[in-house]
């Protein structure tokens, strides 16, 4: 066919190279994901055989590698691969990143959901690889979405903790993606799925569910941040991203991992510091055996308790669905709240003036607590043109000043 190109052909690895060259220096990319990277290839068993391997497809892949590296040595170079993992682990080898598979976003789902499912193929590690190349994910442009998923089909068994419910299903999101993030190597995040997003893949634009309907447009949802329990979520996702950011433990090699079954454990080893992630996914309170690395003080990054151990493998209880993120070196908690430390949610009166406004805004607020205010303006088009850090403010009459950078227009608060 006329678009599927010639990739041993030498015209079509040089107009390949110019292309993404092209991209790298007048566009300045950060890197280029390959889609169905597997069908670079003229072999006559087909580009979707996943089984055999294919030296002249990973020669071709290379040799677009090189040309990317060569014009940006730091450029990511992702693949769609999805072929024998002896090819996949000579790609990785080679420094190139490559998709984890619907398989493990699987799983994440179904543990989310309330099954006993295993996410341990979200490790390099699980393929036998020397470096973390995988990126594991949970949802994606082919899967579905988490929230979607718990709030349709979550076990209900336990009527005081009804996944098919938002607000325990939004805190099902914050356990998987809690350790989703802790497992070391590169991770792919979805659109929205920090907010918990619980729109199906295939709804249809007249709100029904119809496998037809995929490539649909989805509504936009910027006033989920309105929403204390997807503010819980938005803010847990950011502090992992803060401590894998921050944090060598975090993208240590030396790790294992226990994600068979509801009670499950990642250990994060490092000359730094340790930590342990322990999670009970079942939808009753169950005793989780943490196996910390050393007795003595250990400390929970999410609510500050510091607990002494005595003995590493006494089992702890946990709550349905609680997680606990224990290191060994106290880690200041992050300037913001999350369900451990509830924000002020709608205890407050708040006057904005002039309102619509062109630029210049007050905002009066009326606190009935000490609380921490965040603050994020988006316009009609819902670009954000205002983000004010969290900022703890006492009890009574508040005031805050704000300028706006609109290009001429003008906002209505509402």
């Amino acid at each position: 066919m006329f678009y599927d190109f010639n990739h041993e052909s030498e015209a079509t690895k040089v107009y390949v190279r110019k292309v993404l060259k092209h991209w790298l220096n007048d566009f300045h990319v950060d890197g280029f994901r390959f889609d169905l990277s597997k069908g670079l290839t003229q072999n006559t068993n087909g580009p979707y055989d996943a089984g055999a391997y294919d030296a002249a497809r990973i020669a071709t892949l290379k040799n677009y590698a090189d040309a990317i590296w060569a014009e940006s040595p730091d450029a990511y170079v992702i693949l769609e691969h999805f072929t024998a993992n002896t090819e996949e682990k000579e790609l990785s080898d080679y420094g190139c990143m490559l998709w984890g598979g619907a398989g493990t976003s699987n799983q994440f789902l179904e543990s989310s959901l309330g099954s006993a499912s295993s996410f341990s193929g979200a490790s390099y590690k699980s393929k036998g690889w020397d470096d973390p190349h995988l990126i594991a994910y949970m949802e994606s442009h082919d899967e579905e979405r988490m929230m979607y998923k718990n709030i349709t089909f979550g076990n209900q068994s336990n009527p005081n903790y009804n996944i098919r419910s938002l607000p325990v299903a939004l805190d099902r999101a914050e356990l998987t993606s809690v350790f989703y993030l802790a497992i070391p190597g590169p991770k792919m995040l979805w659109q929205f799925g920090e907010m918990g997003y619980d729109y199906s893949i295939n709804r249809c634009t007249n709100g029904t569910v119809n496998n037809n309907c995929r490539l649909d447009p989805k509504p936009v949802r910027w006033d989920y941040m309105a929403n204390p329990d997807r503010v819980d979520l938005w803010n847990v996702v950011r502090q992992m991203n803060l401590l894998r950011t921050n944090y060598e433990t975090f993208q240590t090699t030396d790790f294992q991992m226990v994600t068979s079954g509801f009670q499950k454990s990642i250990r994060l080893n490092h000359t730094t510091m340790n930590a342990v992630v322990l999670g009970n996914f079942a939808v009753q309170t169950s005793n989780v055996s943490p196996n910390f690395q050393h007795t003595g003080w250990w400390y929970d990054y999410f609510t500050g308790d510091s607990l002494n151990v005595a003995d590493v493998a006494t089992p702890l209880s946990f709550n349905a669905g609680e997680y606990r993120l224990y290191t060994d070196l106290k880690v200041s908690p992050p300037s913001f709240y999350t369900d451990a430390e509830e924000a002020i949610g709608q205890s407050f009166d708040w006057l904005i003036s002039p309102n619509p406004t062109s630029g210049e805004v007050t905002i009066d607020l009326l606190l009935d607590k000490n609380a921490a205010v965040r603050l994020t303006v988006f316009d009609a088009q819902g670009r954000q043109v205002l983000s004010l850090d969290e900022e703890r403010l006492a009890e009574g009459q508040q005031q805050l000043a704000l300028s706006l950078d609109l290009g001429g227009g003008f906002i209505l608060f509402a």
